[in-house]
């Protein structure tokens, strides 16, 4: 017997002073009951959202989840995908209400993989200009040090392009980093000093690009 499947809420603000009424009258005029929506005050450019973190947690197959708009799953394009992909892995469906996407339907299904594909697309960009910008630099006669531990590395560059910018990255320690580096990039010669992220830092992160338009600026 296969066990009941539910659909849950979720709703978010930025900030204190930010009015949530919209969202949790959106929501319930879809007709999810208040003990179903989860509601939370954090950022989407940080990772620490507890209330997405508990209910993906209790989320399981065929289940489904609304939302008034896809930005309030995180700041960034690569932030929505992000949680959506562990969602549509997981077996659960997604529906957005403001931007009318339903994973249950065959055309929501189509446009959410679309939104995937330009996704990657975007990955792809900022690889290739991360390349570009250090063939720049090196035909300039630019000289990293130690930090060409990490410039010339695309791996890692694009680690920390990521983990920047969905909040994680400001978080870790400089031994975090340099165990991030490496893993992600076992091929390329180890970092052993913390000193070096150090370094790359105090210099402002000397080819890595860090900032990522939002989808929508956060309502109030």
């Amino acid at each position: 017997m296969n066990a009941p499947s539910f659909t849950f809420g979720y709703a978010r603000v930025s900030t204190d002073d930010q009015d949530m009424s919209l969202q949790i009258k959106a929501l319930r005029e879809y007709g999810i009951p208040l003990d179903q929506i989860h509601m939370e005050t954090a950022s989407g450019a940080t990772m620490n959202r507890k209330e997405l973190a508990k209910m993906l947690r209790k989320l399981r197959s065929g289940d489904t989840v609304v939302v008034w708009k896809l930005d309030r799953l995180g700041r960034t394009m690569s932030g929505v995908v992000e949680v959506a992909n562990q969602m549509h892995v997981d077996g659960v469906e997604l529906i957005s209400i403001t931007e009318k996407i339903d994973t249950t339907s065959a055309m929501g299904k189509a446009f959410f993989h679309i939104i995937v594909a330009f996704a990657q697309l975007e990955r792809d960009m900022i690889s290739e200009r991360t390349k570009a910008g250090m063939a720049v630099r090196k035909a300039n006669g630019a000289k990293f040090g130690k930090a060409d531990f990490i410039v010339s590395h695309p791996k890692r560059l694009q680690w920390f392009e990521r983990e920047y910018r969905e909040g994680r990255a400001q978080d870790m320690s400089a031994t975090e980093v340099i165990k991030g580096f490496n893993a992600i990039d076992p091929k390329a010669p180890a970092i052993k000093s913390a000193e070096t992220y150090r370094k790359w830092k105090r210099k402002g992160y000397p080819g890595a690009m860090l900032q990522e338009p939002p989808l929508y600026e956060e309502p109030r």
